[in-house]
């Protein structure tokens, strides 16, 4: 299985200047209202962008077919893909702190939010919620023939993510009262609820891709 993540990386070479751009992109034109949300927009953007490029490329080199006839059980094939959510995560938060440490030490007149904690759980919530729609789509139908209902998916959740955010801010809020102020436990809440959505994902994207025919 780390064979098929490595994989999905070595093709992602392409896009690590890109990765870089677009953070950077990100990180100057977010608003001040949701600047604490900048991490967590990365994640979720960057992620779900080099998930979307790693299918592609599967579906124009008709990697499942080969992949298909290696001694790789179908499970492995689709926990590879929701593993590599987190090193994806990891990856930009990696990029994203040299960007925050570069910008800070050259004391350029930009406000950028720095590395929380608490910014990469909401960004891993959140791009467990787009791997989650995306992946049993993907493994049923392929990534070209459902790529008009990605890029739907895309669309409606980033241009609505200020909203979203605003509203688990209040949501979480209002919890966080309930349970004293606790803010460790919220933040251990949404990590139990992001592994709750992705294995209920992964089910469904095994599901789908042991009856799909290549």
């Amino acid at each position: 299985m780390l064979s098929l993540i490595l994989k999905d990386l070595l093709i992602q070479k392409k896009n690590l200047i890109f990765a870089f751009l677009y953070i950077i992109f990100i990180m100057l034109s977010i608003q001040s209202k949701i600047m604490g949300a900048t991490l967590s927009i990365c994640i979720c953007a960057i992620s779900y962008i080099t998930l979307s490029s790693a299918s592609a490329y599967d579906d124009r080199s008709n990697g499942n077919i080969f992949l298909n006839t290696l001694p790789i059980s179908r499970e492995k094939i689709v926990l590879s893909k929701y593993i590599s959510l987190f090193i994806y995560a990891a990856f930009t938060t990696a990029i994203y702190f040299i960007i925050y440490i570069i910008t800070s030490s050259l004391n350029l007149k930009i406000s950028l939010y720095p590395v929380t904690l608490e910014g990469i759980i909401y960004g891993l919530f959140l791009v467990s919620i787009m791997y989650s729609l995306s992946l049993p789509i993907f493994f049923k139908f392929g990534y070209m023939k459902a790529k008009w209902i990605q890029f739907i998916i895309f669309f409606l959740f980033f241009g609505g993510i200020s909203y979203i955010i605003k509203f688990l801010e209040s949501r979480f809020s209002n919890i966080l009262l309930d349970f004293g102020g606790s803010k460790c436990l919220i933040m251990l809440l949404i990590i139990i609820l992001s592994f709750i959505i992705l294995f209920i994902s992964y089910c469904l994207s095994v599901y789908f891709y042991k009856r799909r025919e290549f």
